[in-house]
């Protein structure tokens, strides 16, 4: 019942349900981080629980599916209510990443320049696949829906794809054994990056390169770099994706900001509502680059 509120966008009704579901089974990692979105907690978790994570985008792919075999479009109203609720806004992304990727490494996916041996972390239904293809020897595709791999296993697209959580699978990979890792849309579910940033130098070859998408964080006290979202997304600053990148030894060799529409909003903790008139929220493109 009350993730029905929450898909609705009835958060007040969604948290009274939802915090009366943690009083009851106190453990319940995905109940505690949707409490702690929605209500603004401090501290929050670290990071959304992988089960949060599986749970979101099986829902989107198995709406996507439908849709598609039922050889129409997301209704206008359902899906832009879906992907506001969740911050599920910039579209077009893959395509910019792509764009500042080849302008970095010198290379052009329609000249024929396949070389790359590339990870995309979060790879979903394939979205970034399909723009990276024409740059890859070798795709490899890592995400936490089942269903949403299931769907990116058109013939051609990935050379492998695993399930699995974003920083278990970082930690599988030799150090130096990927020219490309590209994350769109993955890294939100985390607050502090030092772990991830670290893990993308290790796996990067010398000149490889890291294209990420992060939600911005517009903030100028240097005590808050990053911050949980009632969307379920964090976002951090982008002083501290600077830094952070300077620290672990990459360069940050291009960054360009999209942008994206919501109606809700979260003035004070606990107080999500929505507007008539939309805000637009940033995130930034990074590309960072090994030595």
């Amino acid at each position: 019942m009350g993730f029905t509120h929450h898909e609705l966008g009835n958060y007040k009704q969604a948290l009274n349900i939802y915090r009366k579901a943690l009083a009851v089974t106190p453990t319940a990692a995905d109940v505690k981080y949707v409490v702690a979105a929605l209500q603004g907690q401090h501290p929050a978790p670290a990071r959304a629980p992988a089960s949060y994570i599986a749970f979101l985008f099986d829902l989107e792919a198995r709406r996507s599916a439908y849709y598609e075999w039922a050889g129409e479009s997301w209704p206008p109203s359902e899906s832009n209510l879906f992907h506001e609720v969740h911050g599920l806004i910039f579209t077009g992304v893959e395509k910019v990443m792509r764009s500042l990727v080849e302008d970095v490494m010198g290379v052009s996916g329609d000249a024929g320049d396949c070389w790359l041996d590339v990870l995309d972390l979060g790879c979903g239904r394939g979205g970034a696949g399909h723009e990276f293809r024409g740059l890859a020897n070798r795709l490899t595709g890592i995400d936490l829906s089942k269903l949403a791999i299931e769907q990116a296993t058109q013939p051609g697209l990935y050379d492998e794809l695993k399930h699995g959580d974003l920083l278990v699978a970082l930690q599988s990979f030799l150090p130096e054994s990927m020219d490309l890792l590209i994350a769109c849309d993955s890294i939100p579910y985390f607050g502090d990056l030092s772990e991830i940033m670290q893990l993308i130098f290790s796996i990067l070859r010398s000149g490889g390169v890291a294209s990420i998408t992060l939600d911005e964080f517009a903030n100028t006290d240097p005590n808050s770099q990053f911050e949980l979202g009632f969307t379920g997304r964090w976002s951090h600053t982008p002083s501290y994706v600077e830094a952070l990148a300077e620290t672990t030894g990459l360069a940050i060799a291009r960054k360009q900001a999209v942008t994206g529409k919501t109606h809700f909003v979260r003035p004070a903790p606990a107080q999500i509502y929505r507007r008539d008139d939309p805000l637009t929220h940033r995130s930034i493109v990074y590309v960072l680059q090994k030595p």
